[in-house]
């Protein structure tokens, strides 16, 4: 009996003992990690930026609008802050349409009721209450770092953003989290609340997350599996690696009850190759505004 007191009292101990040992070396999860502003964290982001002339992107889309589903094909190509060339195809090979984006125009090609659209940024600001602008989409697509409530240069719009750190992962945002309740529980919810997490080893965008919670609109943009790009020179001045690039893209969109997914999976990226951006009108389709 004694004996069994003993053993009992002996296994108590250790379990004990290797509890304290596992919370005393366990780190703690932000501890590692260097406070900084969010100008400063835009500055290193910045210098994780692929650094290209002109990129070019062949990927596949999964689209998933309230239940209905679409698989498409997708070569995307960028001249830096000037063109983006969208050219759509169905899995099964046909074409689907054709998308060209300047600083002050979309024009979008319907290759399936043979319609040609045009219009400016201006009227999607409009209808959808966010910075929209020919930089966000190049930025959403080449993951680089978008303030997308506010219309002020990019570099200055982010000194007046707040910065935290949650899961070993820097934050930044439009609005602290105390600000957003206090704001909420006085019933004051017109305004749209902006969040970005960043990778703190890589500086690579993480996630990006936007609510209207006027609007009862909300969307999450999440980057995954980067992969270094292949005979790409990382700039010399930088503290990162910058020729890090997401295989994987993906949007989720909920208003009110309904939800979209866009799912966008690359799979070749090239770097300044020669390419072309043509963008013709046959003479048969009709013309509409968007």
């Amino acid at each position: 009996m004694r004996l069994n007191k003993i053993h009992n009292n002996t296994k108590s101990f250790l379990i004990v003992l290797l509890t304290l040992l596992l919370v005393a070396y366990t780190p703690d999860r932000n501890k590692s990690i260097k406070p900084l502003n969010a100008k400063k964290i835009y500055k290193n982001v910045s210098q994780a930026y692929i650094d290209f002339d002109i990129i070019s992107m062949k990927s596949s889309l999964k689209i998933d609008i309230a239940g209905k589903k679409y698989n498409l094909k997708a070569n995307i190509r960028i001249k830096k802050d000037s063109v983006i060339w969208i050219n759509l195809n169905h899995s099964t090979g046909y074409p689907v349409a054709r998308i060209l984006l300047t600083n002050d125009s979309i024009k979008v090609l319907d290759k399936i009721h043979k319609d040609y659209y045009k219009g400016d940024y201006n009227s999607l600001m409009k209808k959808f209450n966010i910075n929209f602008s020919y930089n966000t989409i190049q930025g959403v697509l080449t993951n680089e770092l978008i303030a997308f409530t506010k219309k002020r240069k990019t570099s200055k719009v982010f000194e007046d953003y707040f910065s935290s750190i949650d899961s070993n992962m820097y934050v930044i945002q439009n609005f602290n989290d105390r600000v957003i309740k206090k704001q909420t529980k006085k019933g004051k919810n017109a305004f749209m609340c902006e969040k970005t997490i960043i990778n703190s080893g890589t500086f690579k965008i993480s996630d990006i997350i936007i609510n209207d919670i006027q609007e009862s609109r909300k969307l999450n943009i999440s980057y995954s599996d980067f992969k270094e790009l292949d005979n790409f020179n990382t700039k010399e001045d930088s503290i990162v690696n910058s020729n890090l690039f997401p295989e994987k893209v993906s949007f989720k969109l909920q208003v009110d009850t309904n939800f979209t997914n866009f799912d966008i999976k690359f799979s070749k990226v090239r770097i300044n190759p020669e390419t072309k951006f043509n963008f013709k009108i046959p003479s048969s389709y009709s013309t509409e505004d968007l």
